[in-house]
């Protein structure tokens, strides 16, 4: 390795490094403002606390930036370090030592002797501690175009403070650019950047009241072939814990989610049966469709972004996620978006937490589908049905996050 660091953010909190919004990561939050905000909170108390002259390298850094950059993850920090005699967790790190697999050009320097995973290792990395289905709802995710934020006292001060700046006040939120369609009518990748060429903001998604989630929206974190090639090489290093589920999760992800319903929806629907999805196949989410004259009499609007899209079977998927879908007002409160899409040949099904929560309504769900489109799923042996038992309490039990032996 090239450069040195004193730590390297890494796991799960690089993850929630990455699930940051930039505006928030360098927001300026007064120390007094954090008083007030957090009161009674143990971060904020994290946060302020002077280290020792005898703190540890790694702990200092950490405790310097909690409300700077680092206000969107959770303590412990995990980081890797090789500065430490011992691996002593503290309430402010959880250090790890230097993984083989780890190439220079995937370390993003943060300045002050830190910096942290890029999205690709740090996908790899969740793998050596988590299942199957967390590591790739993750991954699409990040090959998505929607992150959910993480909800630290921290992050929650900034944004109120962001709000009374104007920044995230409601009227200015409704002017910024939306993000909604990963792919455009011709199936090619929308470019999600500005007229200067750079990437378009972070926007969060605003409840019915008015108040801000934590789903936003945002340019795609990295590709799924960079995702696969940085993985695959991976594979090949010898002693490289987790990449065996890491590589098996990559090959399953797909491009272009916008919410965790979507993801959670796509898992269970168009990955392969031998996971324990449904196999659905030649499917993209959030691709454009043209209307006709005719449909565009109907919904109001020239194209529409289905969620997911079947073209083979002129199928398309909508995942009615409540808040996820405030932007657009929610798809039940368009009846004239189904219609349209209804008149130029498309079966429109739609999604909700209820059909993807329990199994049995998820059942009901693929019955519909065969009834509506005249697909025939395969018949449910016994193996698919434990696989699929496994795969969906992964997406939704959380006492099942950490991993046992893979495959």
């Amino acid at each position: 390795m090239g450069k040195q660091f004193d730590a390297i953010v890494c796991d799960l909190s690089a993850w929630q490094y990455r699930s940051t919004p930039p505006a928030i990561r360098k927001a300026i939050l007064p120390t007094e403002l954090a008083r007030e905000s957090m009161p009674k909170s143990p971060e904020l108390s994290a946060s302020l606390r002077v280290p020792r002259k005898n703190a540890r390298r790694p702990d200092a850094l950490i405790s310097s930036r909690l409300l700077g950059d680092l206000r969107g993850v959770s303590l412990p920090v995990h980081v890797i370090t090789d500065s430490l005699k011992t691996r002593l967790v503290t309430t402010l790190v959880h250090p790890h030592r230097m993984r083989i697999d780890l190439m220079d050009s995937e370390l993003y320097d943060l300045g002050g002797g830190l910096a942290v995973t890029s999205p690709e290792a740090t996908l790899r990395h969740l793998a050596r501690t988590h299942t199957l289905g967390f590591v790739l709802e993750k991954m699409l995710e990040a090959c998505g175009i929607y992150s959910v934020v993480p909800q630290t006292a921290r992050v929650a001060a900034t944004i109120g403070l962001l709000v009374q700046e104007g920044l995230f006040a409601r009227s200015a939120i409704a002017r910024m650019p939306s993000i909604s369609a990963f792919y455009d009518e011709a199936g090619s990748i929308v470019s999600h950047i500005d007229r200067e060429g750079n990437p378009l903001d972070w926007k969060p998604a605003i409840d019915r009241s008015g108040v801000i989630t934590n789903l936003w929206k945002r340019p795609q974190l990295v590709s799924l072939d960079n995702l696969r090639a940085h993985t695959k090489a991976a594979a090949q290093l010898p002693r490289a814990r987790g990449t065996a589920r890491a590589l098996c999760a990559a090959q399953q992800a797909m491009e272009g989610s916008g919410s965790p319903l979507e993801s959670k929806a796509a898992i269970m629907l168009f990955t392969e049966r031998s996971i324990g999805g449904e196999q659905l196949t030649d499917v993209r989410l959030n691709h454009t469709i043209a209307l006709t004259e005719k449909a565009q009499a109907l919904a109001h609007q020239k194209t529409c972004v289905a969620d997911a899209l079947d073209s083979q079977h002129e199928l398309v998927f909508e995942a009615n996620g409540e808040a996820y879908h405030a932007d657009r007002h929610g798809f039940t409160e368009q009846s004239g978006r189904r219609a349209a899409l209804e008149t130029i040949g498309y079966t429109v099904m739609n999604i909700t937490n209820d059909m993807i929560n329990d199994l049995e309504r998820f059942d009901a769900f693929l019955t519909s589908i065969e009834m509506q489109t005249g697909i025939h799923l395969r018949d449910k042996s016994v193996a698919f049905l434990g696989r699929r038992e496994k795969l969906h309490g992964e997406l939704f039990s959380p006492h099942t996050l950490r991993a046992g032996k893979y495959p």
